[in-house]
């Protein structure tokens, strides 16, 4: 039975911090009878999610209590059996699975009126400490808990998934059942866990998450989404991969994952509401459990997953100017930098970045990738502040070589203020120096290159890599057509409109199938288009190979400032990726389209300001949708 000693607040009342948030707001009817949210909404949604989601819980605890008792979640069910008993042997197979010990400390995120935490303590003898936005659950739970004798080993404290009340490294465990969907910054919710987590500690999580039935295009589809967005206050639904994806971002090891909801991984059936007509909630939405997910322990953390970037260094001399001047005209310019560039090293500044937050780089904490640049600058007056702007980012500098009487690199860039647009003139300086000679060290797990290199250099480090099992990713910039052998085995080309134009022979495709075709027929395994505003193009070879045609990942839609370190940017993010899932991949296929839609969404944050490296974002400063 309910306890009604506090008082439900109703959405949208006054309250001590203001005018509540009235769920119609922001939930507006047509929007429930299947029109998406607009992009606006969406952001005001988002904002205003903590209040929306104590006021939602303000408004149907009680009807909770007396549908479900004092757990909330949904759970398989034997004929017969009650909702308790289901939801106490739910609540089981999650400590089970995540290994808890008696006297462990555990962390319930999004705790209710404390079902789960009070029967997780007697089940497995832990200490849990729940965490509600509500203050009604916090009274509510903590009256049970006493009732329960619990109050000793249980208790309830208000806050948010991304504030959490606690200090770094407290708890054994953490565990969310179908709250986390309720989080509007999924990832910021994640660092929290991996900061109150101690060292070597599980996170469990069972939640909903979209199915990959779920099509965006079909009005009954968005139909079900909304109102199960709306009537649970999620504000976003999100699928497995993105949700994974925000995991290993914020450095969790994935340890188990798994969809509880289908008849192969749970024969007990689902609690089943009403006739099924045409699409049903359960093709569409998944009670998706990721069981479980472990913060690295230090010993882990001493082995990252290793990325050599063999490329460029160069100083970039940038103007920019409202046009191009004509021929034999002279144009006064808006503003003149010097800045450290290369796509060498922009790429590998890209892949440190965005393989760690900025407070991570500044700190002695590590990073799950480890960034190495390989190449050369001459010993003039740019080289020591060159090495030491990318030490600061966190790469190692080790392997780039001080050329004796050499000039550093220098590019020309020219950036166009009314478009973005840029154009590069690049005089390779100490970089075309470099001699042959074996350059990817046998701990990397992923070489990335490009062509301001000489040549031969290239091959040569592309043929050893490929030999010693390394990972091999090629942006082929500055364009020149390469021979035959440069594909064979190759992992990773990507490329962008014109650099596929020269080096695929087709200047006016048909379709970006065909140029994908001829790269795979020389032994690509995966082709990657940018098409700059029109998003990314890709093609496996296993795709090519069962006749299936490609996929374009959309572009964000952003104000271009300066396009010049845009494609560098995408493929140091899509290069962490792939270094993430070589070093923990258990046989799994690498995930393109959640790797193309994050290094999309990185692209589209440099390009929104002006300069090369210094518009690069940390991994915390990417959107994640």
């Amino acid at each position: 039975m309910t306890n009604n000693k506090v008082r439900r607040r109703i959405p949208g009342e006054q309250t001590e911090h203001g005018q509540g948030i009235k769920f119609d707001t922001l939930y507006d009817n047509d929007y429930v009878v299947g029109n998406n949210l607009t992009d606006e909404k969406r952001a005001e949604l988002n904002k205003n999610a903590a209040e929306i989601n104590e006021a939602h819980f303000d408004f149907i605890t009680d009807a909770y209590q007396n549908g479900r008792g004092n757990e909330f979640h949904f759970s398989g069910y034997q004929p017969g059996e009650s909702w308790a008993t289901a939801a106490a042997r739910h609540e089981h197979y999650l400590a089970l699975i995540m290994e808890t010990n008696p006297g462990m400390k555990v962390l319930d995120l999004g705790c209710g009126v404390g079902g789960p935490a009070r029967e997780m303590a007697i089940f497995a003898g832990v200490y849990v400490t729940g965490l509600t936005i509500n203050d009604l659950h916090v009274e509510r739970s903590n009256v049970l808990n006493k009732q329960a004798n619990l109050q000793d080993q249980v208790h309830m404290v208000k806050g948010t998934f991304s504030d959490l009340p606690s200090v770094d490294e407290t708890f054994d465990m953490v565990f969310a059942i179908e709250m986390l969907c309720c989080a509007p910054d999924q990832h910021q919710a994640y660092i929290e866990a991996l900061r109150v987590l101690k060292p070597g500690g599980k996170i469990g999580i069972l939640d909903w998450v979209i199915t990959d039935k779920y099509d965006d295009s079909s009005a009954e589809h968005r139909m079900i989404r909304g109102r199960i967005e709306r009537n649970g206050a999620v504000p976003h639904m999100i699928t497995p991969k993105t949700r994974i994806a925000a995991l290993v971002k914020a450095c969790f090891e994935m340890v188990r994952e798994e969809d509880r909801a289908t008849a192969k991984a749970n024969p007990i059936p689902w609690c089943v509401f009403g006739k099924r007509t045409r699409a049903s909630s359960r093709d569409l939405i998944q009670h998706h459990r990721i069981l479980t997910t472990r913060k690295p322990t230090i010993e882990m953390s001493s082995k990252p997953a290793v990325i050599s970037v063999i490329g460029s260094l160069n100083v970039d001399l940038v103007t920019r100017t409202p046009r191009v001047p004509t021929g034999g005209e002279t144009l006064t310019s808006e503003s003149f930098n010097i800045g450290w560039g290369g796509k060498g090293a922009n790429q590998a500044v890209a892949c440190a970045r965005l393989s760690r937050t900025k407070a991570q780089a500044s700190s002695s904490q590590t990073s799950d990738v480890e960034v190495r640049m390989v190449g050369a600058v001459g010993d003039d007056e740019f080289h020591e502040g060159f090495l030491k702007a990318l030490r600061e980012d966190g790469l190692s500098t080790e392997k780039v070589q001080i050329l004796k009487g050499k000039k550093t690199g220098v590019a020309v860039i020219i950036v166009e203020t009314g478009s973005g647009e840029n154009r590069i003139m690049f005089c390779p300086g100490a970089n075309g120096d470099v001699k042959v000679q074996d350059l990817v060290d046998e701990d990397a797990g992923v070489a990335l290159f490009q062509l301001e290199l000489p040549l031969e250099v290239v091959l040569h480090n592309m043929k050893t890599a490929r030999e010693k099992g390394v990972e091999t990713i090629i942006n082929p910039a500055p364009a020149i057509p390469l021979p035959e052998e440069a594909y064979h085995g190759l992992g990773h080309l990507i490329v962008n409109e014109t650099e596929a134009a020269i080096l695929s022979g087709i200047e006016k495709p048909t379709s970006w199938d065909e140029v994908a075709a001829v790269f795979i027929a020389r032994g690509v395994k995966n082709v990657i288009i940018t098409l700059g505003g029109e998003g990314v193009f890709y093609k496996t070879a296993k795709q090519q190979e069962a006749s299936q045609q490609g996929h374009i990942v959309p572009a964000r839609k952003v104000k271009v400032v300066d396009t010049t370190a845009a494609g560098d940017t995408f493929a140091g993010a899509y290069t962490v990726a792939v270094a993430r899932w070589k070093a923990m991949a258990r046989g799994a296929d690498f995930d393109l389209d959640t790797a193309i839609a994050h290094a999309n969404r990185a692209a589209s944050m440099t390009v929104q300001k002006a300069g090369a490296q210094s518009s690069i974002p940390w991994a915390d400063e990417v959107p994640e949708s």
